[in-house]
């Protein structure tokens, strides 16, 4: 019971100085890494029947490796499950991560994309 306890509390001080509190532009369940802005330049929503397609992009100064290690660990608490590398599920709709380094930069691209059946 005593390492759950300290495994959470270490789990909140690392999403607290990881997650600055804001979410990816038109990502309501996607924290936004702590280092990255959002390229206001870049994105797109589509709401359809079928479901809504979402695409933005972020750039920061964090390694790639981390940058998925981050996503990996804090998506779950925003009910998101790993389904494979870059990609994750919730409630009928995928979510595609990928993040590249570009110059003295890493960006992340997230898409948001529906199940098809």
């Amino acid at each position: 019971m005593f390492v759950r306890i300290i495994s959470f509390m270490f789990f909140m001080i690392f999403t607290k100085i990881a997650f600055a509190g804001d979410f990816v532009d038109n990502f309501d369940s996607v924290p936004l890494l702590k280092g990255f802005e959002v390229n206001l330049e870049e994105g797109f929503v589509f709401d359809k029947p079928e479901g809504r397609v979402a695409s933005a992009s972020a750039y920061g100064k964090v390694r790639v490796e981390e940058v998925m290690v981050y996503y990996k660990k804090v998506l779950p608490e925003f009910g998101w499950h790993f389904v494979k590398p870059y990609l994750f599920y919730r409630e009928g709709e995928y979510l595609m991560i990928e993040a590249m380094p570009e110059n003295d930069f890493t960006v992340i691209i997230f898409l948001n994309f529906p199940k098809l059946n």
